[in-house]
C-alpha cells in the first residue's frame, strides 16, 4: 500500500510537470502569432519575363510573382529587402540560409529537407515543349524528339525533362541548360537547340516559336528558408486569409500577367493545318450596324470589323497566309442560314450570351467589345418600364436583349432601327433600345426634339460566332482576340464613332440644299441658317462625345476617357508637375449590404463630388470602376499634400441623406519620384499606395474587409 502511494505521488508530479510545460509552450505559440510583423525579410529576386521583372536596384518591378509578394506583405506586415542574381545563384543562397524567401519553386520531396513549403501554392506551372514555327519534324509524339537537342532552364525544369525522357524511352537526346528564358529563346533562334521546355504561362509569344507538346504540370510555391519557422507560420496564416478574402486572387493574377502568353496565342499544328487547308476566311456581317459593320454607298465594308480582323491576324502572324473575305447580309436570320449552309465561316456581330448561342446552334468566341445600351422613349419612363417595346426583327441581338431584360413588355416588330425610333416618336411604341455607340447615328435621321434617352445598367457584349463543328477556326479566332490589347476594340469603336459623326461638306449640301439655292437670292438669310445648323451639329457632336467619355452615375470622365488620356501622355509626354491620385471607398460593400444600393450610390456620388471640389482646378478626375477613382493632375509636391488633406477633410465632413459617413483610401505618386516610369506604371504605384492605406484603415478600424 505504501509503495502504491509513493508511485501515485510520483505519477501526479510527473503529470503536473508535463501539463505545465505543454501549457507554457502553447502560451508561447499564442504569443508568437504574427510575431514577424515589421520584420525585414530578404527575398531572392531573379529576372523572369512576366513573373518577376525589374531585378536590379533602380528598376521598376512588376509581374505575377512581384504582385504576389506585395499581397503577402499586406497580410504579414513584412518589409522586403531584395537580393538580386540568377536563379541558380539565389537558389544556392536560399538553401544555405542566406535568403529568407524564394518564389516560383516547384515541389519535390527532396527539397523539403532544405526549405519550408507553405500550405497554399502560388500558382500552377504547365510545362510545354516549344520548337521553331517552321519545324514540322517535331510533333506531339515523344519519339519525334529522337536525336534532337533540347534546351531548358537549369534546376527543377532540367530534372523534369530528364525524367520525362527516361519515362518515355526517347533515345539519343541531348539536354542543354541555360540561365534564363532570353538565353533559351536565342538558342532556338540561332539553331543551338531544336526545341526547348518552358512554362507555358511565362512565355511571351514570338513569331518564330510554336508549342507542340504539353509535358505535364507542377505546383509552384513561395518557399521559406528551413530555419525560419516563424516566417512559415505567418506565411501560412497570411495565405489562408488571402484565399478566404479573395478565393480567385491567383486566377486574377494569371489573367493580368499570363493570359497573353505564347501558348495562349501561338497556333498549334492542327490550327496551322486548318489555315493551310482553307487559305481564307469568309466573314458574314450585318448591314446597317455601324460603327461595327456596314456598307457604304459603293457596297464596300465600313466599320471596325476589318480593322479588328487585320489586327488579330497580324498579331498571330497569319496576315499574309490567310485571306479574309466579307459578305454583307440584311438580317441575322439570313446570315445564320448562310453560316449553317457553309457559305460563310464566321458571323459578326453576335451576342456573347451562352444560352442564345446554343439556341441558334453556334459557338461564340470570347467577347471583345462591351458597350452600353440606351433606352429611347418619349415623355416619362418608370424605373421598371413595362409597355410596348419596338424591336428590329432583323436584329437578333436586340431581340434577345429585350427578351432577357424586358420580360413584362409587349414587343412589336419593325424593319430597322430607324423605324423603331419612328414608332416611339409617333406613339405606336412606348420605347425602343439601341446600342449606345449607334444612338447618335440613328437619332440624326429622325426629329429628336421629342425623344429622350436613358443609359441602361445591363451592357451588351459582342463576339464572333462560328458553326459549332468548326472548332479549329473558333480556336484561331480566340487566340487572335487574346492577342489584342485590352482596350483596342473599344478605342477603335469610339474613334470610328467620332469619324462617323464628322460634319462634312457633303453632309451640309445634303441637309441644306434649299438654303443654298435661297442664298443666291438672299445671301444673308442663308448665312444665318447655315450658322444655326452648324451650331446645332456642334452641340450634337459634343453630346455624342460626352456620352462616350462621361460616367452616367457621377458625371466624371469614364474609363474610356481615362485610357485615351493615359495613351496620350505615354505618346507625347506631359509638361508640368504630373501627379496621379487614386481613391477608393472604404466599406462600400457593407453599405450596400446593410442600407441598400441607393446608399452605395450615394457614397459613390459623394466621393465624386468631393474629388471634383478638391481636384478639378488641377486636372481631370475619372471614375474607372465601381468605387475606383483616379485624378491626373498638374500639381507640385506641396500642392499635392494640400489636395490629399483637403480630400480627407471633405470626406470626414460629408453627410448624405441615407448614410452619414464617408471614408476613403488615397494613394498618390509624382512623376518626379520616378522620372523614367511611363504613365501606366505610375498609376500602378499610386494604386499600390492606395491599397496600403486601405489595408491600414481596415486594420485600425477592425472592420471586416469583405463587408
Amino acid at each position: 500500500m505504501k509503495r502504491f502511494k509513493v508511485f501515485l505521488t510520483l505519477f501526479l508530479i510527473l503529470l503536473f510537470a508535463v501539463t505545465y510545460e505543454a501549457a507554457n509552450v502553447s502560451a508561447k505559440d499564442d504569443a508568437n502569432i504574427h510575431s514577424t510583423v515589421g520584420r525585414v525579410v530578404t527575398v531572392g529576386y531573379y529576372n523572369d519575363e512576366l513573373f518577376q521583372e525589374g531585378a536590379s536596384e533602380d528598376a521598376i518591378k512588376d509581374g505575377y510573382g512581384y504582385e504576389y509578394l506585395q499581397e503577402v506583405a499586406r497580410y504579414t506586415g513584412w518589409k522586403y529587402e531584395y537580393v538580386y542574381g540568377s536563379f541558380d545563384e539565389l537558389y544556392d543562397k536560399f538553401v544555405a540560409g542566406e535568403i529568407d524567401l524564394l518564389a516560383g519553386l516547384g515541389y519535390t520531396e527532396e527539397r523539403t529537407e532544405y526549405m519550408f513549403y507553405p500550405e497554399h501554392a502560388m500558382g500552377n506551372s504547365i510545362y510545354y515543349l516549344f520548337c521553331s514555327a517552321d519545324d514540322y519534324t517535331i510533333a506531339s509524339k515523344a519519339d519525334s524528339l529522337t536525336g534532337k537537342t533540347i534546351g531548358t532552364l537549369s534546376g527543377l525544369m532540367e530534372d523534369y525533362i530528364k525524367d520525362w525522357i527516361e519515362t518515355n524511352a526517347v533515345q539519343n537526346v541531348k539536354i542543354k541548360s541555360y540561365a534564363d528564358t532570353t538565353d533559351v529563346y536565342e538558342a532556338l533562334r540561332d539553331g543551338e537547340v531544336d526545341a526547348f521546355i518552358a512554362e507555358g504561362q511565362a512565355m511571351t509569344a514570338k513569331d518564330y516559336i510554336q508549342p507542340v507538346m504539353m509535358l505535364g504540370f507542377i505546383d509552384y510555391y513561395l518557399c521559406v528558408a528551413k530555419d525560419e519557422k516563424d516566417l512559415i507560420m505567418d506565411l501560412n496564416r497570411a495565405l489562408t486569409e488571402i484565399v478566404t478574402t479573395d478565393p480567385f486572387f491567383t486566377e486574377k493574377l494569371y489573367e493580368k500577367y499570363l493570359s497573353k502568353n505564347a501558348v495562349s496565342i501561338s497556333l498549334n499544328s492542327r490550327e496551322n493545318d486548318w489555315i493551310d487547308e482553307h487559305n481564307s476566311i469568309t466573314v458574314g456581317y450585318l448591314d446597317d450596324y455601324a460603327p461595327f459593320c456596314d456598307i457604304d454607298e459603293d457596297g464596300n465594308l465600313m466599320g471596325i470589323l476589318s480593322d479588328i480582323m487585320d489586327k488579330m491576324l497580324t498579331n498571330i502572324g497569319k496576315k499574309d497566309e490567310l485571306e479574309v473575305k466579307y459578305m454583307n447580309y440584311d438580317s441575322f436570320s439570313d446570315m445564320l442560314d448562310a453560316l449553317q449552309n457553309e457559305e460563310i465561316d464566321v458571323i459578326f456581330p453576335f451576342t456573347s450570351d451562352e444560352w442564345f448561342q446554343e439556341k441558334y446552334g453556334v459557338f461564340g468566341t470570347q467577347e471583345f467589345v462591351t458597350t452600353g445600351v440606351s433606352l429611347v422613349y418619349k415623355g416619362t419612363i418608370s424605373d421598371n418600364p413595362s409597355g410596348v417595346l419596338a424591336v428590329n426583327e432583323k436584329n437578333i441581338m436586340q431581340y434577345e436583349y429585350a427578351v432577357r431584360n424586358f420580360e413584362d413588355s409587349e414587343i412589336i416588330y419593325c424593319q430597322s432601327a430607324l423605324e423603331c425610333m419612328q414608332c416611339v416618336q409617333s406613339g405606336k411604341a412606348d420605347y425602343t433600345i439601341i446600342n449606345s455607340t449607334r444612338i447618335m447615328q440613328v437619332l440624326d435621321e429622325v426629329n429628336t426634339k421629342s425623344l429622350k434617352t436613358l443609359a441602361l445598367a445591363n451592357h451588351s457584349a459582342i463576339c464572333f460566332a462560328t458553326r459549332n463543328d468548326d472548332v479549329q477556326l473558333l480556336s484561331i479566332l480566340n487566340k487572335g482576340i487574346r492577342s489584342l490589347d485590352e482596350a483596342y476594340a473599344m478605342t477603335a469603336t469610339y474613334n470610328y464613332v467620332s469619324e462617323m459623326d464628322k460634319y462634312t461638306f457633303m453632309d451640309f449640301m445634303d441637309d441644306n440644299i434649299g438654303f443654298i439655292v435661297l442664298a443666291v437670292v438672299c445671301i444673308s438669310a442663308a448665312t444665318v441658317a447655315t450658322v444655326a445648323i452648324l451650331v446645332f451639329r456642334s452641340k450634337r457632336t459634343k453630346l455624342m462625345y460626352d456620352m462616350a467619355h462621361s460616367d452616367v452615375l457621377t458625371g466624371l470622365f469614364n474609363r474610356n476617357a481615362y485610357e485615351e488620356d493615359l495613351g496620350k501622355i505615354n505618346a507625347v509626354g506631359y509638361s508640368g508637375d504630373l501627379s496621379y491620385i487614386v481613391v477608393d471607398i472604404n466599406g462600400l460593400k457593407r453599405a450596400n449590404d446593410t442600407l441598400g444600393h441607393d446608399a452605395g450610390d450615394e457614397l459613390i456620388k459623394g466621393t465624386a463630388s468631393i474629388m471634383q471640389q478638391c481636384m478639378c482646378a488641377y486636372g481631370k478626375v475619372y471614375r474607372i470602376g465601381g468605387d475606383e477613382f483616379v485624378g491626373i493632375l498638374n500639381a507640385s509636391h506641396d500642392r499635392l499634400d494640400v489636395i490629399r488633406d483637403d480630400l480627407e477633410i471633405a470626406a470626414a465632413e460629408w453627410r448624405g441623406k441615407i448614410i452619414n459617413n464617408l471614408s476613403i483610401s488615397v494613394g498618390c505618386v509624382e512623376k518626379s519620384e520616378f522620372p523614367d516610369a511611363d504613365a501606366l506604371t505610375l498609376v500602378k504605384i499610386a494604386d499600390s499606395r492606395m491599397y496600403e492605406a486601405k489595408s491600414q484603415y481596415y486594420k485600425e478600424s477592425g472592420h471586416d474587409r469583405r463587408r
